[in-house]
């Protein structure tokens, strides 16, 4: 295929623009939204349409993901696309879905622009975007009326997306027998829970998933009651409010704290677990479906950073007490006071404990708990961890640069090179090369890679969280 920038696909016609050796199509609508609280429908569209400028991004409450080019509407539900000017023959695709706490975010942020892993010539990239906040996240269906369809629209909108993939990437030069998903954040939670949704598994064949698994699924009880929450928030009629007035509302009524909003049974918004009402998304919990062998003879890479709760602020008013009480709370289990005991034992200073606690739970335990489920099911699971560089942490979102075939301007050498290790293993994966062995079923050690601190083993620390968190019950 040459470098033709015009595209006919089966909704008509595309025009995008050609960058630095990448051909770009952005703001391709793959589905259209009817109206506030409604699932999306097909987009068709006649003549060509110009993709060279950016789609309109989902309603968010700050500017972190915001991009000048990028609108606000809710109406959001487009695709960018990023292909090697020269190619021959189909080429693997990877499919982004992008993080922020199910509140932030959109496929036109620059640190996660694809055109830098598509210059390399072996691969396609696509960025899906999707509703966020309470108008994608909330759950309102059960009060009818033009909430009827308000249900995990945010998933739906990114099945959606992976469904526009197989029946359109053939005509950019993809293969969808090869279709990589890949999330961060809140997008790998949102990615983990498709594992959820046996229709969704059939529309691509590797999972990349990282600081993020198959815990973010909120019980149906406590996202309608959030959802109730928001609209008792909300100033004016919810059909006709502002999309502002929706941000400041679930402002309003979701809680804040980390801990709390990745607790066992949290009141937040997330994947809701629909599966008991009927015309549900998801049939059962993702990890119980990836236990059963739904991800048998496909491949997951799943990592974490090594400090994912430095980024996050830890209260003032710290006690041992306190803390305790958060955890026990957070896990629904009298038990987990024994398991704080085990870390202050450690003789950390309280706010450090209370970020090892939550790396741990959040991040560390759903993942190492995934990736033994696919092991032991049949499928290939790689673990991995980003690790620090001369001593300094490696937060929540570090390894987004890394994960495009970027670095930051301010890095120093160190860390460009723990961003090429991330790079290299996510081409690696997206071409199914990988460069080390995936868990062994059944074994009783992990094995993993650790992109930057060579020196630290990533294996005996997701041991460490799983011997710590036994007697836990958590996805």
């Amino acid at each position: 295929m040459t470098g033709d920038t015009i595209v006919r696909t089966p909704s008509g016609a595309v025009r995008g623009v050609v960058e630095g050796g990448v051909r770009r199509w952005s703001g391709v609508p793959f589905a259209h939204v009817p109206d506030r609280f409604r699932r999306a429908v097909p987009a068709q569209w006649g003549g060509v349409f110009d993709a060279t400028q950016w789609g309109p991004a989902p309603w968010q409450p700050l500017p972190a993901f915001d991009d000048p080019a990028a609108p606000f509407a809710e109406d959001c539900l487009n695709v960018v696309v990023w292909a090697p000017a020269e190619m021959t023959g189909p080429l693997p695709v990877l499919v982004w879905i992008y993080g922020g706490g199910f509140e932030q975010g959109s496929n036109a942020s620059p640190l996660s622009r694809g055109d830098a892993l598509a210059a390399a010539g072996d691969m396609i990239v696509v960025a899906v975007n999707y509703r966020i906040g309470a108008l994608g996240w909330a759950e309102l269906a059960h009060l009818g009326g033009p909430f009827a369809e308000a249900s995990n629209l945010g998933l739906r909108d990114i099945v959606a997306g992976l469904q526009w993939v197989q029946s359109h990437i053939a005509d950019f030069g993809g293969d969808p027998q090869r279709v990589t998903v890949m999330g961060e954040s809140a997008g790998s939670f949102a990615a983990c829970a498709l594992l959820g949704v046996p229709h969704a598994v059939t529309l691509f064949s590797s999972l990349a998933a990282f600081s993020g698994c198959a815990s973010r699924i909120v019980p149906m009880d406590q996202a309608r009651g959030l959802g109730e929450d928001i609209l008792s928030a909300l100033d004016g009629d919810p059909m006709s409010a502002s999309p502002e007035a929706w941000l400041d509302a679930q402002r309003r009524a979701t809680p804040r704290d980390i801990g709390a909003r990745n607790s066992a049974r949290p009141r937040t918004l997330g994947v809701v677990d629909d599966s008991a009402v009927e015309h549900g998304l998801l049939t059962r919990h993702p990890l119980q479906a990836a236990r059963e062998g739904i991800w048998a003879g496909k491949r997951l890479l799943v990592g974490t950073t090594r400090d994912e709760a430095t980024f996050f602020p830890q209260p003032d008013d710290l006690t041992a007490d306190a803390l305790r009480a958060d955890v026990v709370e957070w896990t629904n289990d009298p038990r987990a006071a024994a398991v704080v005991d085990a870390y202050l034992a450690d003789g950390d200073p309280l706010a450090d404990t209370r970020r090892r606690i939550i790396t741990d739970w959040v991040y560390r335990l759903p993942t190492a708990r995934l990736a033994r489920a696919v092991a032991d099911s049949g499928g290939s699971a790689h673990l991995s961890m980003v690790g620090r560089v001369d001593g300094r942490p490696a937060p929540h979102g570090v390894d987004v640069p890394g994960l495009f075939g970027r670095t930051l301007p301010t890095s120093d050498a160190g860390e460009r090179a723990r961003d090429a290790q991330i790079t290299d293993a996510i081409r690696r994966f997206v071409r199914d090369e990988m460069s080390w062995t995936p868990l062994e079923p059944g074994a009783s050690r992990a094995r993993a890679a650790t992109f930057g601190d060579a020196s630290f083993d990533a294996g005996a620390a997701y041991d460490d969280v799983t011997a710590r968190w036994h007697t836990i019950e958590r996805p």
